[in-house]
């Protein structure tokens, strides 16, 4: 399957007619929003019994990435970076996986 420039398809769909500081605020209210809806489905499925919707989750979880693409384009942020960096935190706090004492001590903001 053919790579897609995600980015591209978000400046695409983005709505134009707002301002940077409307274009940050919908994006990190929106990115709240979904996410909280991906949270609500998996809620229902632990507390209420019901089964996992997969393509729900799945319908959300697109929405979160489409929000997350946003406040990164806005805020001219690269993926790439936030991800390198994020690992790069997370072996220095488990540099021998999870381990509940490094999620304590946090060594990374030491």
């Amino acid at each position: 399957m053919a790579r897609i420039n995600y980015r591209g398809e978000v400046i695409r769909t983005m709505n134009k007619d707002l301002t940077q500081d409307e274009q940050l605020t919908n994006a990190a209210l929106g990115l709240c929003g979904e996410a909280g809806e991906v949270a609500e489905l998996i809620k229902k499925a632990v507390f209420y019994d019901q089964t996992i919707d997969l393509r729900a989750v799945e319908k959300e979880l697109g929405d979160v990435r489409w929000y997350f693409e946003l406040l990164c384009h806005e805020l001219r942020l690269e993926i790439e970076s936030i991800e390198r960096k994020n690992v790069d935190k997370l072996r220095t706090r488990y540099p021998s996986g999870f381990d509940p004492a490094a999620a304590a001590d946090r060594k990374d903001e030491k």
